[in-house]
């Protein structure tokens, strides 16, 4: 019997080293560094529009798109939307000031069609009024000119804005620091 028990606590004891045995490879040259992915920043806006460009009214895309301007503006929701490089560009009046819009952030209209197809839609409405100008029944927008005072307040107005916010982030600064 003592052997039989001898027998089996050897035969329980070789399992456990047999089932703790393994083979581990461990190799590691230096320590690479994570890669980090920036998107790429859109160019900054330098658009000139000199002349308010005229818009044309597409009813498939329901908002109206330049025509004969030197840039692809599309007017929709009391905002102008510049296409440029792939990158869309938005503004409170035609002539800027522009700045960067996300796809995200673009009006559900616009959001959903490639500039492509609204460039063809505009093309289809512009030859429409071309051939019958007489009878065309399409719609079409031109905006006022601004004066030179409007746009000086508009910038004085953004000016002020954010020295609103840097004051608000000092003072804001200066309270945890307090803390």
């Amino acid at each position: 019997m003592k052997i039989y028990l001898a027998g089996a606590v050897l035969l329980v004891g070789v399992q456990v080293a047999v089932a703790n045995a393994g083979v581990n490879v461990d190799i590691n040259i230096g320590n690479p560094r994570p890669m980090v992915v920036v998107p790429a920043q859109p160019p900054p806006p330098r658009f000139v529009v000199r002349e308010a460009p005229r818009f044309i009214f597409s009813p498939p895309l329901g908002f109206f798109v330049s025509v004969g301007s030197p840039y692809d503006i599309v007017y929709i929701g009391d905002s102008y939307y510049l296409n440029s490089g792939g990158y869309w560009y938005n503004a409170p009046y035609y002539d800027g000031p522009w700045v960067v819009v996300g796809p995200r952030r673009l009006p559900p209209g616009l959001r959903n069609h490639r500039f492509e197809e609204i460039r063809r839609y505009r093309d289809f409405e512009n030859r429409n009024f071309e051939r019958d100008r007489e009878h065309y029944r399409g719609r079409w927008y031109t905006p006022e000119r601004r004066r030179i005072e409007e746009r000086h307040a508009h910038r004085r107005e953004e000016h002020r804005d954010e020295h609103r916010d840097d004051r608000r982030d000092e003072h804001r600064d200066d309270f945890r620091d307090r803390r």
